[in-house]
């Protein structure tokens, strides 16, 4: 999707579910449907678009709910599941679309201004990335760890939820542990660069995450300039990295570079058409 536009991502998946219909009921193929029209959503707050994503992130729990219960290790509900084979990485699987989906439902309700609705989301989606990452630590099963994609989307959603936590003040951090939260920006530095390295969808938004934490919060400036000219290079059309720029730009007093990123935004997007004067 970050490599062409959203008609040329909807005739790939078109594509493959063509070549292969059972994909139309794959949980990852769902996640990427959805992915499409978040970033549609991104850029036009319609009605349209937010009941279409809506009715996406269902269909991606109910995919999650098929997989939990054929997969949920006899440990956690014995009585149920005492005999039964599971695969731990299906398992993983699961957890880690239930955290996608509170994620997406989250960032809907946050844009909506509803912070109660969206708070409540945010944080249950960081227990399933916690539950995933704890799974991933202890690692009681070989097949764990087989898809590491599925890790680095793990680590994305932990490292943005370390991180963003982390931008909360020291005198207000007791509040953030009472409600489950952690803020370790460190901890959060190393996710993102593991995820970015294993080259899983969230690859690219945490390549972005990546370049924020080094040009201002690690002193790696040079670092960060670094990723954000090869995420230019390669996306020079993606309204979200283009936006990203225009606004590093401004806050640099490189107004030019600055007007001409969000241009190309407001030419992609009409929720942008005034970016280039925020």
């Amino acid at each position: 999707m970050w490599q062409t536009d959203i008609e040329g991502s909807q005739q790939v998946l078109r594509e493959a579910y063509e070549e292969d219909p059972s994909l139309r009921q794959n949980a990852w193929c769902l996640a990427a449907e959805a992915e499409i029209v978040f970033y549609k959503y991104n850029g036009d707050e319609t009605v349209e678009n937010e009941t279409d994503l809506l009715n996406k992130l269902k269909e991606i729990e109910k995919a999650a709910n098929v997989l939990y219960t054929q997969n949920v290790p006899s440990g956690l509900i014995e009585r149920y599941y005492t005999n039964k084979q599971t695969d731990s990485s299906l398992f993983l699987e699961a957890l880690t679309l239930y955290a996608y989906y509170y994620l997406c439902l989250s960032m809907i309700n946050f844009r909506k201004q509803e912070r109660v609705k969206g708070s409540y989301y945010f944080r249950k989606s960081w227990k399933y990335f916690e539950k995933c990452s704890i799974l991933i630590c202890n690692r009681t099963a070989a097949s764990l760890t087989s898809n590491p994609k599925i890790v680095g989307l793990v680590n994305f959603g932990c490292g943005l939820f370390h991180f963003l936590t982390s931008l909360i003040p020291p005198s207000m951090q007791f509040i953030v542990t009472l409600v489950g939260f952690v803020g370790d920006r460190k901890h959060a530095l190393v996710e993102i660069e593991s995820c970015v390295a294993s080259g899983c969808t969230k690859s690219i938004e945490a390549s972005m995450i990546l370049a924020i934490l080094k040009k201002y919060f690690t002193d790696e400036q040079k670092e960060g300039d670094a990723i954000l000219e090869k995420l230019q290079h390669n996306y020079s059309d993606s309204h979200m990295i283009n936006y990203l720029c225009g606004f590093i730009c401004r806050t640099t007093g490189e107004i030019e570079r600055s007007i001409a990123h969000f241009q190309k935004c407001s030419c992609k997007f009409s929720l942008l058409d005034q970016a280039e004067f925020f």
